[in-house]
């Protein structure tokens, strides 16, 4: 899977933002980043000789061993990029796999939380051939049958029911009940929990058939490789080069240009500027902005003042105000098109919801185009990694030996120092071209426990 990055940090969850790629994949094939150690050997021959022997022996194992440190010193360069490189692989494994799947439970199938507002789904390309009549023929009905073949599974019945199968990873859906062994199924039977029927109001498009973006290509691809980013609104996939506007720095959600055509009254708070944010590549900042905006909303202090209903309506207000600027046109039904000037993918800060109109006029317009979670800052895609993190790192505090709250908090602060400090180091040494050496290694080293020198002066001073 890829990151909005997004984009700050490209191939990774930045922020929270959908920037992962989609991928097809085994549900029993897990990668395994294996740590990388730094060791160095110096072999020496040694000569028993004596006399003229000696000499030129002592002056072939000087030789050799010159030799010898000089092959240590460029091993261990290597050695130790890439173990730098492989510990920072593996913290962002962990925090991508934590956000992902944190409130996942592999032994329960999904189907009866119906409070379960977003999940990871998978696509069984395997049971989908299977499930398909064969007398279909390839023709303009097969569009219509596909609401009844397609099916999405849970991360349980995937684990428990598809292993071994072709999956299409998702990511995440929102609203989505699982699938696994209903009668869209013709050979098999959930393990976990039988169904019947089928389910109304799931979405499919074609994601659910390992397709993605407006060009209809797998992915992988091995013809096309390029940054995904999932709009937050039909939650498709999409190329970035084949987006028709570059990311913003420091952006949360990507609205696609065909979302932002049908849901034009966004057009109105864009023009106004009541989605202007400013730009930012600082990770730090920005970990500690998305930190704070959901403990926020998780303690409903800004859930309480955004969805307090008001009689006048901002849209009406945005509209009176932009009207002219816009070049409208309305078909028969009075429907409303805008010029493709003004019809571009969104990129949008992390509190774009908070700003939208909630008069009983414009929640009504939500419903009628079937966004009501619009208005819900909590389906943001953000907020749902955040709070799988924060449970997985509840757990691991759990079956912490019993420290006080000081121990507690200088762990916590000693690892989150330790990831920012790699981070930046690599950086460094990146945006130098410099190759990474031994000294290199023991000054961050060094660095790293002056500065932990400091901070237990603060906790026990």
């Amino acid at each position: 899977m890829n990151s909005n990055d997004n984009n700050r940090e490209e191939n990774s969850i930045d922020n929270g933002e959908s920037s992962i790629k989609p991928s097809t994949s085994k549900i029993d094939e897990v990668n395994d980043v294996k740590p990388v150690t730094a060791t160095t050997t110096t072999e020496t021959n040694v000569d028993d000789g004596d006399g003229d022997d000696d000499k030129s022996s002592s002056k072939r194992k000087s030789d050799d061993i010159s030799q010898d440190n000089n092959d240590e010193e460029s091993d261990t360069e290597v050695d130790f990029e890439t173990l730098c490189c492989s510990w920072k692989e593996q913290i962002e494994q962990v925090e991508t796999v934590s956000g992902m799947f944190g409130n996942s439970d592999e032994n329960n199938c999904t189907y009866l939380d119906d409070d379960l507002a977003r999940q990871p789904l998978y696509a069984c390309s395997t049971c989908e051939m299977n499930n398909v009549d064969p007398k279909l023929s390839s023709s303009d009905d097969d569009n219509k049958n596909d609401q009844k073949y397609l099916a999405g599974i849970c991360y349980a019945c995937a684990e428990n029911c598809h292993k071994g199968h072709d999956l299409f990873e998702l990511y995440t859906k929102r609203n989505f009940r699982c699938d696994c062994g209903n009668e869209k199924f013709s050979n098999l039977k959930c393990k976990l929990f039988q169904k019947i029927g089928h389910n109304e109001t799931n979405k499919y498009n074609h994601n659910f058939k390992g397709l993605y973006c407006t060009c209809e290509l797998p992915y992988p691809c091995d013809t096309f490789d390029d940054t995904m980013l999932q709009c937050g609104i039909c939650e498709d996939w999409f190329h970035q080069s084949h987006l028709d506007a570059e990311p913003i720095k420091g952006y949360s959600d990507m609205i696609c240009m065909s979302c932002v055509r049908r849901l034009n009254f966004l057009i109105y708070y864009k023009i106004d500027g009541q989605f202007d944010f400013k730009e930012c590549d600082d990770k730090d900042l920005l970990d500690k902005e998305l930190q704070q905006f959901c403990d926020n909303l998780i303690d409903n202090q800004q859930i309480s003042e955004s969805t307090t209903n008001n009689d006048e309506c901002l849209l009406d207000a945005l509209k009176s105000k932009h009207q002219s600027s816009l070049t409208v046109k309305y078909d028969e039904n009075g429907v409303a098109s805008y010029d493709d000037n003004v019809c571009h993918a969104m990129y949008l800060p992390l509190d774009w919801r908070l700003r939208l109109c909630r008069c009983s006029k414009c929640l009504k317009l939500y419903e009628a185009e079937g966004v009501e979670f619009i208005t819900n800052p909590l389906d943001m895609f953000a907020v749902y990694i955040y709070q799988n993190q924060k449970k997985v790192s509840e757990k691991v505090q759990q079956q912490m030996p019993k420290w006080n709250r000081i121990q507690e908090i200088a762990l916590a602060e000693g690892i989150e120092h330790f990831k920012r400090e790699l981070g930046k180091f690599l950086k460094q040494c990146q945006e130098n071209s410099k190759t990474i050496s031994a000294e290199d290694v023991a000054e961050f080293k060094r660095n790293l426990y002056a500065n932990k020198r400091q901070r237990v002066q603060y906790f026990c001073g």
